[in-house]
Parts: structure tokens; sequence; C-alpha cells
């Protein structure tokens, strides 16, 4: 069961990334982020960045810009 749902999931990445791709014409930097990312990126086929922390990252970097006299 666990297999099948973490093949699934790859294979949804891969064949949706594709898809973009060829709609696009172009490559695109995948990214993924939370959840079961972890788990499922390396049953991927496509080469797929795994940031755990890019949402609080995010918001540090809007911090940064937002808060007088913060330098970042």
């Amino acid at each position: 069961m666990r297999a099948g749902i973490l093949y699934g999931q790859a294979s949804m990445v891969d064949g949706l990334s594709g898809r973009i791709e060829e709609e696009l014409g172009t490559p695109c930097r995948i990214i993924a982020t939370g959840g079961l990312a972890r788990e499922v990126v390396p049953l991927c086929r496509r080469d797929i960045v795994l940031c755990d922390n890019l949402v609080l990252e995010g918001l540090r970097v809007i911090y940064e810009k937002n808060a007088p006299g913060v330098t970042g």
C-alpha cells in the first residue's frame, strides 16, 4: 500500500512537471517541500530540489525586506 502511494505520487510529479515543461517549451526547476517530499523525491525520475524550510525562508525574506532597521 505504502509503495503504491509513494510511487504514484512520484509518477504524478514526473508527469505533471513534464507536461508543464512541454507547454512552456523550456526545462523547469522543480522544488519539493513539506509533507512526504523527503520520501517521494528519491523515487522521482527527474532532478528535484528538496527544501524543507521553503515557507519559513520566504517569510524571513519578506520580513527582512519590510522591517525597518533589519539587515539580512
